[in-house]
């Protein structure tokens, strides 16, 4: 059996965070991603959804730094929608460093109004892709120093230029420095959502047993009465945290 699966899994702190996608779809936000190199750090804002190419054995780790709750869909379904891996580099290593110096020097070029808009859109896209071998973790739940995070096999979700419209032009060579910055500028992406169905599913995870009734009911309602069949087939995959950590 080889070190990838055939699902992608995206999880929460929030019980409320996971019924707002069973019933909406992913919503797309700002993350602040800091990439390390040796002569220093970038910081950058980028719109994204991000999930992990992890087996079920595994994934009692990536519980344990992101939460209880979660969805897993099929690779197939990530394929579809234009997801793809993030590329790791260590901060020591040449390739960091020509990306370091290439996006400040790109970055220049644009204050000056010296590059095409075209030009600086497709090496952030590129950058936007981009993500220290290993670092520090910084989530909701713990604070990890030399954390590895090329163990997650992140891939990503990025929005085009064309979904992003008027919100593309928040994307920039800098992090958002305040809370209120951030809900600014993911309030011009409320309009973009990734979708899934049912079929797309693989598995749900819960915290705890009690939680489970609660979310087929969701499922019910969102996916309508022509996915009955899916449905039905997905309470079979519902997980709890506490099955990963002991059973799996």
């Amino acid at each position: 059996m080889g070190l990838s699966s055939n699902t992608l899994i995206h999880l929460t702190d929030k019980k409320e965070s996971l019924i707002g996608i069973l019933k909406e779809g992913f919503k797309v936000k700002y993350c602040n991603e800091q990439i390390s190199m040796k002569d220093g750090p970038i910081s950058a804002a980028f719109p994204m959804i991000s999930f992990s190419d992890i087996p079920l054995s595994e994934l009692h780790l990536h519980i344990e730094s992101y939460g209880d709750y979660g969805i897993g869909l099929k690779k197939s379904w990530a394929k579809n929608n234009g997801l793809n891996p993030v590329l790791y580099f260590d901060d020591k290593s040449s390739l960091g460093e020509k990306i370091r110096s290439t996006f400040q020097n790109i970055d220049k070029k644009v204050r000056k109004g010296e590059l095409q808009s075209v030009d600086f859109e497709i090496a952030i896209n590129i950058f936007s892709y981009s993500k220290n071998y290993e670092g520090k973790l910084k989530t909701n739940k713990i604070t990890k120093d030399n954390y590895r995070f090329s163990d997650e096999r992140e891939w990503r979700y990025v929005p085009s230029e064309n979904e992003l419209g008027k919100a593309k032009s928040h994307v920039y060579l800098s992090s958002y420095k305040t809370k209120e910055q951030k809900d600014e500028a993911n309030n011009k992406l409320s309009h973009i959502r990734l979708k899934f169905s049912a079929d797309d599913i693989n598995y749900i995870f819960v915290k705890d047993e009690s939680e489970i009734s609660e979310l087929i009911s969701v499922i019910r309602n969102s996916q309508g009465e022509e996915s009955f069949g899916s449905v039905e087939r997905l309470m079979s995959r519902i997980i709890t945290s506490e099955q990963i950590k002991t059973d799996i």
